[in-house]
């Protein structure tokens, strides 16, 4: 009976979850700005030709671009992609599944039930999904890449270090964020797992979870290399964003830089990426004293700033269509402090998460701040504050069974 409930409840709240999305998306107009614009012209491009458009380099990683490119034919464009953004509000929803499973997994059923949700109604994934921007699919397929890890963690085998692989591969052609997690899910594997396995580890799952990711990654890799001679295994602009983040006018986020730079003619090639790390670097040495200064905005920004959308006009319709209370950055960073603080003892289920928060907030400090930049890792704080409430739930209902007992005791 119990979990028959448990069933319906999930049911309904994904069904919910989709409405709001669908209806949001039906709502609001959702007009293309910043990155969606190009993002859309190049899939428009590929939709006609079939073929990436270089004539601003790698500029853009392949995942949406094409993901787009090939839903064009099917679904259409009109009225800012609705028929698109329709697509992208049901894979919200599965990535919703994704993150339920894992809060459940780790935290229990009161806290995959909250998670969910919390992941459900939380504004700002549902104005993402009206977006045309990568971290849509970044979202459908973070979860379940987390889960083959645990799975491989557990169980062993080939198997889930395979599936691993494709997904590391898949989200890299996405949006290239990952580098640190191999490097922490190792490091993971090597600490909480007996000496014994280290061979089979190293020797076999490694192996086997490196080359399915690499046989995603190849067409592109060769697509790039006949291109430019070179080995380039999503984008070219990482010189370019580091060097945004390290200029004289840089203030901690996004500033348009000089447009005539070489840096910005050259970007989305090798040479343009080289120059805008070089760049960068300069920047750096001589304006060490104000470069402390923009480590301590960017981390104020990442752990406080609560998002804006479309100059908050999301937010307003948001607010008058619904009135469902927004979640402030604010109250998620504090309860991920507390999760931290409640979960040391446990620090070998959550290890791999928080690492990745941790190492993905060490990025921004490297690079800017931007809204939809920090918004990747807004799922597993909303994951965080479940598990917090529903450890607050347990331990409330304790002390009141233990304090009604201890009065039944006295009377």
């Amino acid at each position: 009976m119990r979990r028959n409930l448990e069933i319906v409840l999930i049911v309904t709240i994904l069904l919910a979850a989709v409405a709001i999305r669908v209806d949001f998306n039906l709502a609001y107009p959702a007009e293309l700005f910043g990155d969606s614009i190009h993002i859309a012209k190049f899939a428009e491009s590929i939709a006609q030709t079939g073929a990436f458009p270089t004539d601003f380099g790698i500029y853009w990683s392949p995942g949406v671009v094409y993901f787009l490119g090939w839903l064009i034919p099917v679904v259409g464009n009109d009225f800012n992609y609705l028929c698109y953004r329709l697509v992208q509000s049901v894979l919200s929803v599965v990535s919703l599944s994704g993150f339920y499973i894992l809060a459940r997994r780790l935290f229990g059923r009161q806290a995959g039930m909250l998670a969910l949700l919390f992941l459900a109604f939380y504004p700002p994934l549902v104005f993402y999904s009206s977006m045309i921007f990568a971290e849509n699919l970044f979202f459908w397929l973070i979860p379940w890449l987390f889960l083959a890890l645990y799975k491989w963690r557990e169980s062993g085998g080939l198997v889930y270090p395979a599936v691993s692989g494709v997904l590391f591969g898949l989200i890299h052609l996405i949006r290239p964020i990952l580098i640190p997690l191999p490097v922490i899910f190792v490091a993971w594997f090597l600490i909480t797992n007996p000496r014994e396995s280290y061979k089979t580890f190293l020797l076999k799952q490694i192996p086997v979870c490196a080359i399915a990711g690499l046989l995603i990654l190849s067409p592109w890799i060769a697509h790039n290399y006949a291109l430019y001679g070179k080995i380039i295994t999503s984008s070219a602009v990482g010189g370019l964003n580091f060097y945004i983040a390290h200029n004289e006018n840089a203030n901690g986020k996004w500033v348009q830089i000089d447009v005539n730079s070489d840096v910005i003619k050259l970007s989305g090639t090798p040479e343009g990426d080289k120059l805008g790390y070089e760049e960068g670097l300069k920047y750096i040495r001589t304006h060490l004293g104000y470069e402390l200064e923009m480590l301590w905005t960017k981390a104020n920004l990442f752990w406080t700033k609560s998002g804006e959308f479309w100059g908050g006009k999301a937010s307003q319709l948001w607010k008058e269509k619904y009135g469902i209370p927004q979640f402030e950055m604010r109250y998620l960073s504090f309860f991920f402090v507390i999760f931290l603080i409640l979960g040391m003892r446990k620090w070998k289920y959550w290890f791999p998460l928080v690492g990745y928060i941790i190492a993905y907030q060490s990025m921004i400090l490297v690079l800017y701040y931007a809204d939809r930049y920090r918004s990747i890792v807004e799922p597993f704080l909303l994951v965080f504050a479940a598990a917090v409430l529903a450890k607050g739930y347990h331990l409330a209902k304790k002390g009141w069974f233990n304090f009604a007992r201890f009065i039944r005791n006295r009377v």
